[in-house]
């Protein structure tokens, strides 16, 4: 994939703006280089929870409250009908545990990923009306299933969609008309009618502002929906929501209290009761139930590591000593007994102590995912709902051996796609179609591709009854709305401007190839990636201080990339391979100040080491303990500075991005 690379020169008097804010002048280019206005500096660098809009711009919300709270109190039965992905599991999980602390008798369903595809539908509406439920509420789903929401009102059952999927729309006299279901209340900040001004919030948030306007027309004190916000903050990095505005800060708050959760003492969560009224207790789920599959996220592999050495933090340890203060202080943080269960799977997965947005969206989300994509989403559901501290600790070890097994298969699954990349290597929109492949990892092998070759990207495999997958796409192609051209081909579909779900005969994807490509108005600059340094900056000029400032910029995430950094000409002292495949490099450079500095290079090592062994000769590469290059042997690259952390020592670590 062809790469261009631009140094950001955004102006601004940086010495100014670090005096005002006290932090280095680095940190200020690299707001300015965001875009970030100053008087929006002070909550773009400590978001608060006042900075989450209100949940009363929502069209629809308060009514829908009104409602599900008169079915509570008329013992009405009701179901939640989730998704099978991150987003969809924390939705269902933030309902049904709400709604039980209220005492409403409530359960939930799943779509199975093989036989019912993306979303409610008509077969899980019935199985409804069997189950005598009254009220059905669907999360991260609902916008585009019309007519399973038709029936559900025909069948006398009261439906509420919360979603925030994109509306559908026809295309009426050369103007688009949105189509939304015919539910008695739709709760989607997508909706032309919703004054929300912010609309980039996933299906969780949607779920968690229905639970607070809930718990005030109970006139409930909102503590046990507020204790939700984290699952709400590890749905949006993994639904890839931009890390802006309101979700900036969900996420900052949520992964402060995610690693309060990762380091409490075991016999303090388990002594609050996620309740802060007279309501009292109330039992969870345990069962388990039949196999699922899920959706997507775009992942890395093998870079657990990565999280433990490059991404840790001073200010979240815990110690022994601290524990009496959790005693006294646990219950204003937000952390309740109910969150046993994502503590023992951040344990099972091999979580420091330091949570961030890479934790989440590369080692807990894909564990999530991976309960829908090879077993079942019900157990990822019910593990978050369980008292049961064995059966947790046995869930949680379940979900990441399956975890395992959906890495091996997307290996496989992403080298079988790349030799059909080569046959349809002159396509704008790569439309793959991997029969055999199982349709649980088709969203991931998209994502793969579409990184590789920075084209949109369609995989379809063979379903039960036609053909069906996830597509990827670039900034520049908008796949929603490309697919809704060709939506005479198709039988189902739905998603975002970046991604997308769809079904169709078999029969009709040669003709969806081809109509797709000539629609496209896609040119050669849009499939060269742009890679954006934001500051120029010698190694020398690195110090812990300065990386613990940088960090002050996280959540890192969509809309909110990591900050990049150049240096050049820096020379090499040694260079070795590391890692249990011998698939990472490690440097030893001297930087201006004559100061040996550590880097590592993860990502690209291989073709960096191709580079190097082409400019420099085999002998460039070398396991002996010590060898003093030539001093002509240098290297230009980007970076990220890091702290590596060995028995309480921080030391400076650079972590090399792509070699130039």
């Amino acid at each position: 994939m062809a790469k261009k690379y631009i140094k950001l020169m955004k102006k601004a008097d940086f010495n100014l703006l670090a005096k005002k804010f006290n932090l280095d002048p680095v940190i200020m280019r690299l707001l300015v280089n965001r875009d970030i206005k100053e008087e929006d500096m002070e909550s773009y660098l400590y978001p608060k929870e006042s900075d989450i809009n209100s949940p009363y711009i929502l069209k629809d919300v308060e009514e829908a409250a009104r409602t599900i709270k008169q079915f509570i109190e008329e013992h009405k039965k009701i179901r939640i009908i989730g998704d099978y992905d991150v987003d969809g599991i924390m939705s269902t999980y933030i309902l049904v545990s709400s709604l039980k602390n209220l005492g409403a008798n409530v359960d939930y369903d799943i779509p199975n990923r093989v036989t019912d595809g993306y979303g409610i539908n008509e077969r899980l509406v019935r199985k409804a009306k069997e189950d005598g439920v009254d009220m059905i509420i669907t999360c991260d789903n609902g916008i585009a299933a019309y007519d399973a929401i038709e029936l559900s009102e025909k069948e006398g059952i009261f439906t509420i969609v919360t979603d925030h999927h994109l509306v559908p729309y026809e295309i009426i006299n050369g103007k688009k008309v949105e189509k939304l279901p015919p539910s008695h209340f739709v709760v989607n900040p997508h909706r032309k009618d919703d004054e929300s001004k912010f609309k980039e919030i996933c299906g969780a948030v949607v779920a968690y502002k229905v639970c607070l306007v809930l718990y005030d027309v109970f006139n409930k004190d909102n503590y046990y929906v507020r204790s939700k916000l984290k699952y709400a903050a590890m749905a949006t990095i993994c639904d890839v929501m931009p890390l802006i505005d309101e979700n900036r800060a969900i996420v900052k708050i949520g992964l402060k209290e995610l690693t309060e959760v990762k380091n409490i003492p075991f016999e303090y969560i388990q002594s609050v009761n996620g309740n802060n009224d007279e309501s009292g207790g109330f039992d969870l789920l345990n069962e388990r139930s039949d196999q699922n599959e899920i959706a997507y996220q775009n992942e890395r592999s093998d870079q657990n590591e990565i999280a433990d050495q490059n991404e840790r933090s001073d200010q979240n340890e815990r110690s022994d000593k601290n524990a009496i203060a959790y005693k006294n202080d646990i219950s204003d943080k937000y952390i309740t007994s109910e969150d046993i269960p994502i503590k023992e799977l951040m344990e099972a997965a091999g979580v420091k102590n330091y949570v961030n947005s890479f934790t989440i969206g590369f080692m807990i989300g894909p564990i999530f995912n991976a309960s829908g994509r090879i077993s079942n989403a019900k157990i990822a559901v019910d593990m978050l709902l369980c008292k049961d501290i064995e059966k947790i600790k046995e869930a949680a070890k379940n979900l990441v051996e399956l975890n395992s097994i959906r890495k091996n298969k997307t290996k496989e699954a992403t080298e079988e796609a790349q030799v059909q990349v080569e046959k349809y290597k002159d396509d704008d929109v790569l439309v793959l179609y991997l029969k055999d492949l199982h349709e649980s990892i088709a969203g991931i092998v998209a994502g793969r591709i579409k990184e590789q070759e920075n084209k949109p990207t369609i995989v379809l495999v063979d379903g039960k009854n036609f053909a069906k997958g996830s597509g990827r796409s670039i900034d520049s192609y908008l796949m929603y709305d490309e697919l809704h051209k060709c939506e005479d081909l198709l039988l189902k579909y739905g998603g975002h401007k970046k991604a997308a779900g769809l079904s169709l005969e078999a029969d009709n994807i040669d003709e969806l190839r081809k109509r797709l490509n000539k629609n496209s108005s896609l040119t050669e600059d849009d499939f060269v990636s742009t890679v954006n340094i934001d500051v120029v900056m010698p190694i020398s000029y690195i110090s812990i201080k300065l990386i613990k400032e940088v960090g002050i910029l996280e959540p890192f995430g969509e809309m909110n990339a990591k900050p990049l950094f150049a240096d050049q000409n820096i020379r090499i002292l040694k260079i070795r391979e590391i890692g249990k495949d011998k698939n990472y490099l490690k440097f030893d450079l001297l930087d201006e100040k004559n100061r040996v500095v550590d880097a590592v290079m993860f990502s690209g090592a291989e073709e960096a080491k191709a580079k190097l062994i082409e400019r420099y000769g085999d002998s460039i590469i070398t396991e002996s303990s010590y060898k003093n290059l030539n001093p002509n042997v240098t290297i230009t690259f980007t970076y990220y500075p890091s702290i590596n952390e060995y028995h309480n020592i921080e030391n400076i670590q650079v972590v090399i991005q792509d070699i130039l």
